[in-house]
């Protein structure tokens, strides 16, 4: 486990911490001098200051038998911490005096007296002497030193950064409202599918100590949620890329399974991640499409990288590119298209070998991004799907099955809440995700009566909620949907027909 620590200006934040407390005694021991010296004086002068909220200074004089209201400076009345509020009280009446023109504490309390009806207060005969502050000093000084120095070890223990993430259980949400369909008015739903996510949670030294007594917490290095090279300051949005990917399968998917006719075209190849000090880190970010190189078309990933393979080092390739950008609350926009010119550079050591087909052997240049292909879908009619602040593709399965239920006008649920996670692909497979145990958890707690989770994550699930609920391995959208049979739910087909959700169009 490595631990960064940031460095200070001067290479020691024991140095720092010494100068602020040493800062603190000082300015406390000059407070409680001052304290003494006015305690000193109010004994020979036998005096008292108590500003207050009344009916007015004559009143109070009146009632209490004090026989004269006169400005004096103020002292404290009866202990070390009535003490140190008079010397507040000095000190915020000699600012008053400054920024207010005023040339006296008379003038000042006259002020004082018409807005609260308070006053300096005289007794007739001399009050008993002052208490020994020699405790009250001891006191007050050590609480503001440990106050401090609580402040400095908890700022310093922000910054202390572990090389790991803890996932922890997030939200279970039901998919119908975030589902708005063009042309088909919203069902009277009985029942829900719910996605359900986690938290992501960067640690550090103080986080590190509440995760370690906190139940169904799953801590992770770094280098399991970003490749090689890649920093995890991406990781937002390349989750929210995951996320726009997923409601694009989601639909294709549904609309599939129910016989609905659409056009995909493969479109480009779309960026992933970015290397940190790759040529590609200043050019390109997450989101982004290059749809040619060099003024030949690229219409996937693998097109990309073909085009490049044999490109040598510190040539420059001229791309077009649609450049993307999140909303802040991750939704995705691509713009017009931009030309970019970008050198490669040598591979790196550790750069692997292409799994692309047609592709053999280490690329001579090295741009330093990953690639997805880029489809553009035409949809017969619009499908929105909102997730402000989600990321990750593991709600696909549960997007997938709403918009099957949406447009079978609710009559899949028929009344269960069951709960789904797993990726889903235009083809209607459904892929791993992580935090399925965590998962399990939020989803017991929103009352899912069954979870459906890729296969080999039943035993995940369980580990957490054990017999629960009922836990169903998935490899495919129509072994979800047979779930959906198995309860009495059916599905509504393009042509009109309502069947079971086992029948294909």
């Amino acid at each position: 486990m490595d631990l960064e620590i940031p460095d200070s200006p001067d290479g020691c934040y024991g140095d720092v911490v010494n100068r602020v407390l040493g800062g603190i005694r000082d300015g406390t021991d000059e407070i409680l001098r001052w304290i003494d010296a006015s305690r000193r004086n109010a004994k020979r002068s036998g005096t008292i200051f108590g500003i207050g909220i009344s009916d007015g200074a004559d009143k109070v004089v009146g009632s209490q038998g004090f026989t004269s209201v006169e400005a004096h400076e103020p002292v404290a009345a009866k202990d070390g911490l009535g003490a140190l509020h008079g010397a507040f009280e000095e000190i915020q009446t000699g600012l008053i005096l400054q920024t207010s023109g005023l040339n006296d504490t008379q003038s000042l309390f006259k002020v004082v007296i018409s807005r609260y009806g308070g006053g300096i207060m005289s007794h007739t005969e001399s009050m008993a002497g002052p208490k020994s502050l020699k405790g009250h000093r001891t006191i007050v000084r050590w609480s503001l030193i440990v106050l401090v120095a609580i402040l400095v070890i908890g700022a310093l223990g922000l910054r202390f950064q572990f090389n790991e993430y803890a996932i922890s259980p997030g939200n279970a949400e039901n998919v119908a409202p975030l589902i708005s369909i063009e042309g088909h008015p919203k069902p009277m739903v009985h029942g829900q599918i719910l996605l359900t996510d986690v938290f992501l949670t960067k640690i550090n030294w103080l986080t590190w100590i509440q995760m370690k007594f906190t139940k169904d917490v799953q801590i992770i290095p770094t280098n399991a949620l970003v490749a090689p090279g890649v920093p995890d300051s991406e990781l937002t949005a390349q989750g929210f890329l995951e996320m726009a990917q997923a409601k694009d399968s989601a639909k294709a998917a549904a609309l599939t399974r129910l016989g609905y006719r659409f056009g995909a075209q493969a479109a480009g190849a779309q960026i992933n991640q970015v290397a940190a000090s790759s040529p590609a880190w200043h050019a390109f970010h997450v989101g982004d499409v290059i749809t040619q190189a060099n003024g030949a078309a690229i219409q996937s990933g693998c097109a990309l990288v073909s085009a490049l393979h044999n490109v040598a080092p510190h040539t420059k390739v001229v791309f077009t590119v649609l450049p993307a950008t999140f909303s802040s609350t991750g939704t995705l926009s691509l713009g017009k298209a931009e030309h970019l010119s970008v050198a490669l550079a040598q591979p790196p050591a550790s750069e692997q070998d292409s799994s692309c087909p047609g592709v053999s052997g280490p690329s001579r240049g090295y741009l330093g991004i990953g690639l997805d292909d880029y489809v553009s879908y035409h949809f017969p009619f619009a499908i929105s799907i909102s997730t402000p602040n989600i990321g990750g593709p593991s709600a696909g399965l549960a997007m997938t099955l709403g918009i099957i239920n949406e447009l079978s006008d609710g009559k899949l649920l028929l009344g269960h809440t069951i709960a789904a996670t797993g990726t889903m692909d235009a083809a209607g497979q459904v892929g791993d995700v992580g935090g399925v145990p965590q998962k399990a958890v939020t989803v017991q707690r929103a009352g899912a009566s069954v979870f459906l989770v890729p296969v080999g994550e039943v035993g995940p699930a369980r580990s957490t909620t054990g017999n629960a609920m009922d836990v169903e391995a998935v490899p495919t959208l129509d072994a979800a949907l047979r779930v959906f049979a198995h309860l009495g739910g059916h599905i509504t087909l393009a042509s009109g027909a309502i069947v079971s959700p086992t029948t294909h169009p």
